[in-house]
């Protein structure tokens, strides 16, 4: 036996036999006594030592394990007991034994224990990591998880940190919400030299190493809030002396829209738009944004209620929208871009077409965007030298110029292919507006054909392949609806009471809310292929995806004055939410 530990056991099974002596057996050599019962005795009798330890549960619990000596069997001194047991005839013989020492003492993992239950200790908030006006607070679970343990070693304690796969999931999170693109200088075009209007701003990108070991850091000092670090990116033309390599010396391309009988509320929007875009730069290899560009398109951003177009079940409507216009703005600014033969990346075309965005007696040239929706003008700036946009709006138009050098290439647009023509239903139609005046009639949409048409563009330059590209867009015919107010329309009044003498009683009556049109039923162009050859390829088009619910948008950037006609003024941005 060994301590509170007994087994039976023979001679024969210690390794001796028959043999002289007081007890009639032959002892073996001490390493060959009992090497099996020895065995057997140690599985029984051995007892580890426990190092001392501690552990985070998923709970945010600390737990610690205390330091434990363990117990071995002496065997040298076991072998001479058994020796001296046999030999004395003994029935029973007691096997010495010796403790373990643990290699981890309590008092290595003390201070963490310490450290990890107050870090953990009461309600929170546990953590808050920052920056600027965004943060993001860790419950208990998050935080524990967040937390590790670094194990001690003999000589050196354990210590709190942090789990570097769980902080760098964390901050490649945060990272795309705290991205901003740098934005170049705005400039005005004046006799062909570029004068500055703003000196734009540097982009940021999160600095996840440097945030690793910032919350690193913040875990070691027991803080609680913690600044995240980001890298500063410069812009590619910002004032001063960048402005001297910035030529402007050549008109590119311009393209200019009517605004006819455009409502109050849809100048006010467009000339917005307008502003923001004048001055913008752009550097060879960029590729334009017209949503990232403009920015926010709210109420508090400063747009108003206009109109855009939208599906509502089956049909296709035109109703109240924050910011409707701003497709004539989109429209217009890219007429000189695909005249001059930049790269197309994404275009979505409106439901109907709309004759005044015909250009240079070609159909097919207009773009709707709606950032919530997901629908932008891109275009690639595929030339050497960079693009200046420069914008003009009067109570007659908008007009949109592109300075700096001409690529030198060669542009050819084919006669515009239109097809699948459906004439429209003409009878009028005429809609309840709870947000005029009774009985103020306003026209919305006019009565005309649909059509698919295709617009087939060439850009040559010599010594490369040239660049096709084969532009389809799919119109719905539109009706003859005309919106009538009917704030103070006086009881037991009619809808038909409000037009003039003869007018065909209303077809249809419908109330139009005011809401965010949804995502049209249009399609995006995907970026030109270069055809070996000139073989056109046809461009693929896909239905226009949605905005992703819930993402964290970036803090917006402000905008800057620009040059246009009318007197312009800063606007400060809020969260975007477009509309056509």
């Amino acid at each position: 036996m060994a301590g509170s530990v007994t087994w039976l056991t023979s001679p024969r099974q210690l390794g001796f036999t028959i043999g002289t002596g007081p007890s009639g057996l032959f002892a073996p050599s001490d390493d060959l006594i009992g090497a099996s019962a020895l065995a057997q005795g140690g599985l029984l009798v051995d007892q580890a030592a426990v190092d001392a330890a501690i552990k985070i549960g998923d709970d945010g619990r600390v737990d610690r394990v205390r330091a434990r000596d363990g117990v071995t069997l002496d065997v040298d001194r076991a072998r001479k007991a058994i020796r001296d047991g046999i030999a004395a005839n003994a029935r029973r013989i007691e096997l010495p034994t010796r403790p373990t020492v643990p290699r981890i003492a309590d008092d290595l993992v003390e201070a963490a224990f310490a450290h990890a239950s107050r870090l953990l200790a009461g309600d929170g908030p546990y953590l808050s990591a920052r920056h600027g006006d965004r943060f993001w607070t860790f419950n208990r679970r998050d935080f524990a998880a967040l937390l590790a343990i670094e194990p001690a070693k003999p000589g050196t304690p354990a210590r709190v940190t942090v789990d570097a796969a769980v902080a760098t999931r964390f901050l490649q999170s945060v990272a795309p919400v705290l991205a901003r693109a740098p934005r170049n200088a705005r400039v005005a075009v004046e006799n062909g030299r570029a004068k500055l209007l703003d000196d734009g701003q540097p982009g940021q990108s999160l600095d996840v190493p440097g945030s690793l070991a910032v919350l690193r850091r913040a875990i070691a000092s027991d803080a609680r809030q913690v600044a995240l670090a980001v890298n500063q990116i410069a812009p590619a033309i910002g004032g001063g002396a960048d402005l001297a390599k910035l030529d402007v010396s050549e008109l590119i391309e311009k393209g200019s829209t009517a605004l006819g009988g455009a409502i109050p509320e849809k100048r006010h929007n467009i000339k917005i738009a307008t502003e923001r875009l004048h001055g913008a730069i752009i550097m060879p290899g960029e590729t334009f944004s017209f949503n990232n560009t403009v920015g926010p398109t709210t109420l508090e951003a400063g747009f108003k209620w206009g109109y855009g177009i939208t599906t509502v079940g089956e049909e296709i409507k035109t109703i109240p929208s924050v910011a409707g216009g701003i497709c004539q703005v989109a429209t217009t600014l890219f007429q000189p871009v695909f005249w001059a033969g930049y790269r197309l990346e994404e275009r979505y075309w409106h439901l109907y077409w709309i004759p005044s965005y015909a250009s240079r007696g070609i159909v097919g040239l207009d773009v709707t965007v709606d950032e919530e929706a997901g629908l932008d003008l891109k275009w690639v700036n595929v030339s050497s030298t960079p693009v200046v946009i420069q914008a003009a709006f009067n109570d007659q138009s908008v007009s949109f110029m592109l300075y700096g050098r001409k690529p030198g290439w060669k542009v050819e647009v084919a006669k515009p292919v239109v097809t699948n023509v459906v004439p429209p239903d003409r009878t009028p139609v005429y809609e309840e507006d709870p947000r005029n005046a009774w009985p103020k009639r306003l026209l919305i949409e006019e009565a005309r054909d649909g059509f698919d048409v295709e617009v087939t563009r060439m850009v040559t330059t010599e010594g490369a392949e040239p660049r096709v590209l084969k532009m389809k867009s799919a119109y719905q015919p539109s009706r003859s609806v005309t919106l009538i107010g009917i704030q103070g329309k006086p009881p037991g009044a009619k809808l038909e009471d409000a037009l003039p003498p003869g007018t065909p009683t209303p077809a249809i009556k419908i109330t139009a809310q005011p809401n965010r049109p949804a995502t049209p039923r249009s399609g995006a162009t995907t970026p030109e292929a270069t055809v070996v050859a000139g073989t056109p390829r046809t461009i693929v088009t896909a239905t226009p995806r949605p905005a992703t619910a819930g993402t964290p948008l970036p803090t917006s950037r402000p905008t800057s004055p620009t040059a246009t006609v009318a007197a312009i003024g800063t606007i400060t941005p809020t969260p975007r939410r477009a509309s056509p």
